[in-house]
């Protein structure tokens, strides 16, 4: 399972990974994806064409203005309060709240309530949010947001946190490391007691060599944006790629240049991410708020009027018409990010009442 890379090759970031391994052998899977995701968002311009991959928002401009729809259709559920903190978690390069924005201009008194917090680790993209938004509040982790009314939007942002990979074999499920032999980094299995109380009951007595993920942070995460809207009211809308049931296997990926990239080959020159947990992420939320979903992306948008939205562009704009219809069915169809992707919202409402785009009852 060894992806090399030439040990003369080695700098920055992969030479400061081989020194900690020769000091303190391997080093858990999870933190190598880590520190490749913040080494890689601290150097590259990851977004659209030119970059590495390309978000829903800069598919079209649709996507956001739904988001700002449903922003918009939350608010009101919550009773319209003044302020409304909008919180974006991971904005990149701000292309998402910008569309939405526009769209939520659609209700003035919104526009006049909300607080724009945006949540960024990268200090290089934080500055680009900081000039599309000079109004905005800027934090490095979510919990120097202030309490109050909020609207939480996560879209590809779960994906980035760092996942742990168990593998079952002989002795019991046994974590997956990172060790660096003979100029290149290499996946081993370091034995210790079978770490069985990370695996799903269910899932436990699958075949030897299958793989499952966990993401501890994920889940420590959405149980803070549960907290969150508990001490208040809102919603938490949670946008990425996963399943929508937890399922055994080995999702970390790498892409550069819109193409795969091995995973263990020069980090922080690639984007890494892994499929989101989402049953993990209700389950960790479940005890202190209301969950919706998950739903597909496209189940999601098509309820939020996606179809009806890109009529109305085309009759205005004949010319892109083909173009738009494409980009739609990219964000929709089954076999397209409208399947790939689920939606899940962790929210406290007033009553009972039902969020924009999902079921009439929460599960």
């Amino acid at each position: 399972m060894a992806e090399t890379t030439s040990i003369g090759q080695l700098t920055g970031l992969e030479d400061r990974l081989a020194r900690i391994i020769a000091r303190q052998g391997p080093i858990r899977l999870a933190d190598f994806m880590a520190a490749a995701i913040e080494d890689y968002y601290a150097h590259h311009d990851p977004f659209g064409a030119k970059g590495d991959f390309i978000t829903a928002p800069e598919i079209s401009s649709v996507f956001g203005e739904l988001i700002g729809l449903w922003l918009v259709a939350s608010w009101r559920l919550m009773g319209a309060p003044d302020p409304i903190l909008t919180i974006e978690l991971g904005p990149g390069e701000g292309r998402l709240l910008q569309d939405a924005l526009h769209a939520a201009r659609i209700d003035p008194a919104f526009i006049k309530a909300v607080q724009i917090h945006l949540v960024e680790q990268s200090l290089r993209l934080a500055a680009i949010q900081q000039k599309i938004w000079p109004q905005a509040t800027g934090h490095r982790r979510i919990d120097t947001v202030p309490d109050g009314p909020c609207l939480i939007i996560a879209n590809e942002f779960f994906d980035c946190l760092a996942v742990r990979q168990f593998e079952k074999t002989a002795q019991g499920w046994q974590e997956r490391y990172v060790t660096h032999v003979d100029g290149a980094f290499a996946l081993c299995l370091c034995y210790g007691p079978s770490q069985d109380h990370w695996i799903p009951p269910n899932l436990r007595d699958a075949p030897d060599g299958s793989v499952f993920e966990v993401s501890p942070q994920s889940q420590a995460l959405a149980q803070e944006l549960a907290l969150r809207v508990k001490a208040g009211t809102g919603a938490a809308l949670i946008i990425d790629y996963g399943a929508p049931s937890q399922k055994l296997g080995a999702s970390i990926q790498a892409i550069k240049d819109h193409q795969v990239h091995p995973v263990l080959v020069a980090p922080g020159s690639a984007d890494v991410t892994a499929h989101v947990d989402f049953t993990a992420l209700a389950e960790a939320s479940r005890n202190h708020a209301r969950i919706f979903g998950p739903v597909s992306q496209g189940a999601f948008l098509t309820r939020l009027g996606i179809y009806e939205r890109a009529a109305q562009i085309a009759r205005s704009h004949p010319a892109q018409a083909a173009m738009l219809n494409q980009a739609i069915d990219r964000l929709t169809g089954a076999n397209q990010m409208g399947g790939l992707f689920q939606v899940l919202s962790i929210a406290n409402l007033p009553d009972d009442s039902c969020l924009p785009g999902f079921d009439s009852d929460p599960d």
